[in-house]
């Protein structure tokens, strides 16, 4: 189990806040509190959050401008500003960016010594290096 002050490696945010984002992906559509309270506390083995939790996790991320919100009477409506990809995307450059710029050699080799290992992951690395060379702007 994740400690509850470890955050998100990849989308660095805490761990409920994460969950959070990713109900809010999958539902794709301005969703309540209530919307998202059901969502993280669907299934049989789901860890149940209250509705204020929730809420006070949707404003916080909201702050952080992960989210936007809107009013509709007197319920507020949440939605992510960036898509799931987007999101990670933009995290993932964050990290290895000043890797890249400070300590590229290792970085390269912890790279590919990671990539070599696992075939599927070799292949799809040579595909989009394939790409990138065919596209050198995309």
């Amino acid at each position: 189990m994740v400690p509850s002050t470890e955050r998100d490696p990849v989308l660095g945010v805490g761990p409920l806040e994460a969950r959070v984002m990713r109900a809010l992906w999958r539902r794709g559509d301005w969703s309540s509190v209530g919307d998202v309270q059901a969502a993280l506390n669907a299934g049989p083995k789901a860890k149940q959050i209250s509705y204020s939790a929730v809420k006070a996790v949707l404003l916080n991320l909201t702050k952080k401008q992960f989210t936007k919100k809107r009013s509709i009477g007197r319920a507020n409506v949440f939605l992510p500003l960036k898509s799931q990809e987007d999101h990670q995307r933009q995290a993932v450059a964050e990290i290895v960016s000043p890797l890249l710029r400070n300590h590229r050699n290792p970085l390269f080799v912890q790279i590919v010594s990671e990539v070599v290992a696992d075939q599927s992951a070799l292949a799809e690395f040579e595909r989009l290096l394939a790409e990138r060379k065919a596209n050198p702007r995309g």
